[in-house]
């Protein structure tokens, strides 16, 4: 019987292993896998607020839980740190120099959406000398270790809180993950003298500044801007001092201070944002037309209100950031902590859920540094508002809760179709000197009159029917353009950017006087309502012009029902 015929394999040519069939099939699968990722990854970017996206996105970028972070890397903000090289003294005892940290923030630019800041506030000098503001108020710490640190002479290795003239031989850093970049420091000179290197203001490139090397991934940045973390998460950034050469001739860097930037409302410090902001949008994407930074101590809150309206419904003012004094001494923080409490959460809850005012606390009763002076709190905070306003608004203006900004004439400017508003007033101004000007000035009067405490109205402007109709210049305020100005004072505005230039070294002072980049405007005033009526005087006297221009909103109302 004939054997079947054995089976022998088929010989195949070496090196084909792949056919024509199984190469469509090959690309097709790689296809179908680059579009799920880019899928993927997209959702994570333009997903709203979502757990889920959350995590999944802090797995692939910079961002961490705030629950992650020790507890005593979060006390550690603000406070007394230390940098540089170590020194012996006399005494045996290692000595460094020192900065003084009251807070950190990080804000977007109002002209360009793909630029990220890093700033750090710290004190001045001045602060510890009794001579900055003309009186015996100058800061001080509890601890007198510390107050000997501080009145060190500074320069060069030694101990001590430095100059602005010294400061500016030190080099600091930013750091996330394995970026680093350089902080600037930012000039901080005007016509104000009182107020000249009172604050030590520093800032570092995060994200999309030109010439500059991105810190932030642009992933990462992509998932702050479009708000798609959610608001339990943190930013982490190194700050580091640059001394002498380390290894391979590389600078060496040192650790300062960590910070952890909770992204929802990005600030830390003393004068952290204690408001909650609207979920959206994200504060880089948040824009106003122009912010006004404001102070109130406790006894102003029953003004707050009246304040509030009179600038956002007459004027025009559609962001208003409120620096509230807590400061009520030794024991007094739970008493700061309820003023908070009833102006957030019941007072003018209505405006902080509109996105239309922000709230921060002025000082903090547990901070090792305390000032007998109200005026440098303001100054710290004044910086901090102006920097955070970088990112959101056009125009910044500065001027107290007794104070009201006024159209000259406003009884006879409202038009039968609404009253004019401050930002298109600004926006309007052409100057002749200087189209790109830094900022514009206004004359004050004041409003008088009071009435008997007895016979009270409870209104600011009821209660001072009367101004005098002579402008000066004791209580001038400004208003400036936040792209052009870089340090934010009381009366006028230092640290200037002339028109045509962008870099910070070319910034200078400017007075209103000279009527170039920086002028008076007399069409708008400011009504500064004073309880003692002695100011007004006895002749040229009217009608309180803040008070009409309510009163012709009024019947604009009444006209248009």
């Amino acid at each position: 019987m004939a054997m079947a015929e054995q089976s022998r394999p088929v010989s195949r040519p070496r090196g084909r292993i792949i056919n024509a069939v199984s190469i469509p099939k090959i690309l097709f699968i790689v296809l179908v896998g680059f579009t799920f990722y880019n899928i993927t990854l997209l959702s994570i970017i333009d997903a709203p607020e979502n757990p889920k996206h959350d995590h999944v996105a802090s797995r692939h970028s910079a961002f961490v839980p705030m629950a992650s972070i020790p507890e005593k890397e979060h006390r550690v903000f603000p406070g007394m740190f230390n940098y540089g090289g170590s020194k012996l003294n006399e005494e045996g005892n290692v000595t460094n120099a020192v900065l003084i940290l009251t807070g950190a923030s990080m804000a977007g630019d109002y002209h360009n959406q793909d630029m990220l800041w890093l700033h750090l506030f710290g004190m001045g000098k001045r602060m510890f000398q009794r001579d900055a503001f003309g009186s015996e108020g100058e800061c001080y710490s509890r601890d007198e270790r510390k107050n000997e640190q501080v009145q060190s002479p500074g320069g060069g290795n030694f101990r001590g809180l430095k100059t602005f003239t010294e400061m500016k031989g030190e080099i600091f850093h930013c750091r996330i993950g394995t970026r680093t970049a350089r902080f600037e420091l930012m000039p901080t000179d005007g016509v104000d003298s009182n107020t000249i290197e009172v604050v030590q203001v520093w800032r570092c490139p995060l994200h999309g500044v030109p010439g500059r090397e991105p810190v932030l991934s642009g992933f990462d940045f992509q998932l702050l801007r479009r708000h798609s973390l959610d608001h339990d998460m943190a930013l982490t950034i190194d700050v580091l001092h640059e001394g002498g050469e380390g290894g391979d001739n590389h600078a060496r860097l040192t650790p300062v201070v960590k910070l952890h930037l909770p992204i929802a409302e990005p600030s830390l410090g003393v004068q952290r944002m204690l408001s909650h902001s609207p979920a959206e949008p994200s504060f880089i994407s948040e824009r106003h037309n122009i912010t006004l930074c404001t102070v109130s101590h406790a006894n102003g809150i029953r003004d707050l209100n009246e304040f509030i309206r009179y600038h956002h419904d007459v004027v025009g003012i559609d962001h208003i950031h409120l620096g509230l004094f807590t400061n009520f001494g030794e024991g007094g923080k739970e008493q700061a902590m309820q003023v908070h409490r009833i102006v957030s959460n019941l007072l003018l809850k209505p405006d902080i859920n509109s996105g239309t005012l922000s709230v921060s606390a002025l000082w903090d009763e547990d901070f090792d540094f305390q000032c007998g002076d109200q005026d440098f709190p303001k100054m710290v905070f004044y910086q901090q508002c102006l920097y955070r306003a970088k990112g959101t608004s056009e125009f910044v203006a500065t001027w107290d809760l007794d104070e009201f900004f006024s159209f000259k004439g406003a009884e006879n400017k409202i038009p039968r179709n609404g009253p004019k508003t401050l930002p298109n007033f600004l926006r309007g101004i052409e100057h002749p000197e200087c189209q790109d000007w830094s900022f514009v000035t206004m004359l004050s009067v004041f409003a008088g009159g009071h009435v008997p405490d007895g016979e009270s109205i409870g209104s600011i402007l009821l209660d001072r029917p009367r101004q005098s109709n002579e402008t000066d210049d004791a209580w001038q305020k400004s208003i400036l353009r936040t792209k052009n100005v870089f340090y934010n004072t009381f009366h006028l505005p230092g640290a200037c950017l002339p028109q045509g230039k962008t870099n910070i070294s070319d910034v200078k002072s400017m007075n209103p006087i000279d009527g170039e980049c920086a002028f008076y405007t007399h069409d708008a005033r400011m009504v500064h309502a004073r309880n003692d009526p002695s100011p007004i005087g006895d002749g040229h006297l009217v009608a309180n012009e803040v008070l009409n221009a309510i009163l012709a909103i009024g019947e604009l109302g009444n006209r248009q029902q």
